[in-house]
């Protein structure tokens, strides 16, 4: 939901940035420091939604530090089905997606005294109560009663998190939600990025391009759920200034019906294209006009 997802992005960017001018981070205190903020943004995310909001989001995050000149060290967790991809050295790492049919999400969804099966109408992917097809989220408080331990929820905000360290320039990292996966497996990834990556020195492409060619390939090949994502590249000698931009994708909007459409202009609203989203209204106003 985009209550949920909103107001964690915002409870999780101040801690993780807290950590991450810390410096160099050891991986067990990495490990508790970032389940900490998952768990202290989850607690403060059920304090500001509406009483009986059931909105959910999936989470991945990453700090990287530089141990050393010329070292860098990337510590991710995630909660969820949203995913990291490593690239280091030709190695890639990569979170695995918290889905209820994991066999250790299965027994604590089970020892929750929750149930693991398919919708309602039966077929497609298991669900927690057959309800919800990931097993870790923020938010999502139907399965998480306030008096239990997160642990021992069916649904628990608890990340996993992992260390890489000894990374170097031209190494990257690229975070995207399950909309990117749904559709491009992790290897396949591995090597659309590093065919564009290879063509400049380490820290000179632009991610940006690389990026919206990844999003364009994934709508092409038929992606029907949110296409986020985002390219770190490491480079010599530490952070790089770098100028941001933002490109809107439309993608066929004008090809579905007016009350999808309205949808899409939320959606354009809601991350600051306020003029394409009143371009759809105002088309979506003018077809209510020919319709009566």
């Amino acid at each position: 939901g985009s209550l949920a997802a909103q107001g964690s992005a915002k409870l999780l960017e101040a801690r993780l940035l807290e950590l991450a001018q810390q410096g160099a981070l050891e991986a067990s205190a990495a490990e508790s420091e970032l389940r900490d903020a998952f768990l202290a943004a989850d607690a403060r995310l059920r304090k500001l939604l509406p009483a009986g909001d059931s909105s959910g989001t999936t989470v991945v995050a990453a700090i990287v530090t530089q141990p050393e000149p010329g070292e860098y060290c990337v510590h991710f967790a995630h909660s969820g089905d949203s995913r990291i991809v490593v690239s280091a050295g030709r190695e890639l790492i990569c979170s695995e997606d918290h889905k209820p049919n994991r066999d250790d999400e299965r027994k604590r969804i089970l020892a929750a005294g929750g149930t693991v099966e398919q919708g309602s109408l039966g077929g497609g992917p298991l669900r927690v109560d057959g309800s919800l097809a990931v097993s870790r989220a923020l938010g999502d408080f139907q399965f998480k009663p306030a008096e239990q331990s997160p642990e021992c929820c069916k649904v628990t905000a608890v990340p996993e998190v992992r260390t890489v360290p000894r990374c170097s320039a031209g190494d990257w990292l690229l975070l995207a939600c399950d909309g990117i996966f749904d559709v491009i497996e992790n290897e396949e990834l591995q090597e659309f990025v590093d065919a564009r990556l290879s063509k400049t020195a380490p820290g000179r492409a632009e991610g940006g391009e690389i990026v919206v060619e990844l999003l364009k390939l994934c709508l092409e090949r038929g992606s029907k759920d949110n296409c986020t994502a985002c390219l770190v590249q490491l480079v010599p000698g530490g952070a790089a200034e770098a100028e941001h931009s933002r490109e809107l994708l439309q993608g066929d909007w004008d090809k579905v019906q007016p009350m999808v459409q309205v949808k899409y202009a939320d959606f354009f609203a809601a991350h600051g294209f306020e003029d394409e989203a009143k371009a759809i209204l105002s088309i979506c106003k003018k077809s209510e006009n020919r319709d009566c």
